[in-house]
């Protein structure tokens, strides 16, 4: 049996295609994503929470200040060995094109993405997106309020904000 249905991406003109994981795995993988990042970005996950479909939270613009305030969150509390477990077993599921041929990103990880961070970081962001927009479409708006909800009794500092889509 193949893979499954791909959802393609052109980053700084990689091509990258990414498949969906086995459901439980990706449901172990959501578990740790929102364990780690917390209630800071529940503006993000709320405007992926305002698209009408998939197709529109893959596409929704995200500020570069409510990213940043995520980022920060996230920064503090993944551990290097979670993030890289996440990159390995995303990358295990995505394609890129390397010349005329398709190869998965982990045969090619290191040297792919050598001297690159930035491009590392936007494939990252871009599978898990197609990971998790759906549920984010459907939890977004919730997890939004709880977290606005959290941020009013007083406990965070961080301030997000959210550009039209």
């Amino acid at each position: 049996m193949g893979q499954g249905t791909i959802t393609t991406e052109t980053i700084e003109d990689t091509t990258y295609g990414v498949y969906m994981l086995d459901p439980l795995v990706a449901n172990d993988m959501l578990v740790d994503i929102i364990k780690t990042i917390g209630p800071s970005v529940g503006a993000i996950l709320g405007s992926l929470g305002e698209a009408d479909s998939k197709d529109d939270a893959l596409n929704t613009k995200i500020s570069s200040e409510s990213m940043q305030a995520a980022f920060v969150e996230f920064s503090t509390r993944v551990s290097k060995i979670q993030l890289r477990e996440t990159m390995n077993v995303l990358a295990r599921k995505t394609e890129v094109q390397v010349g005329d041929t398709a190869k998965m990103l982990d045969s090619v990880f290191a040297d792919h993405f050598r001297g690159r961070i930035g491009l590392m970081y936007r494939w990252f962001y871009f599978a898990l997106k197609v990971q998790f927009a759906d549920f984010f479409l459907y939890m977004g708006p919730a997890i939004a309020r709880a977290t606005q909800a959290a941020g009013t009794a007083g406990s965070s500092s961080l301030s997000t904000s959210i550009e039209p889509g």
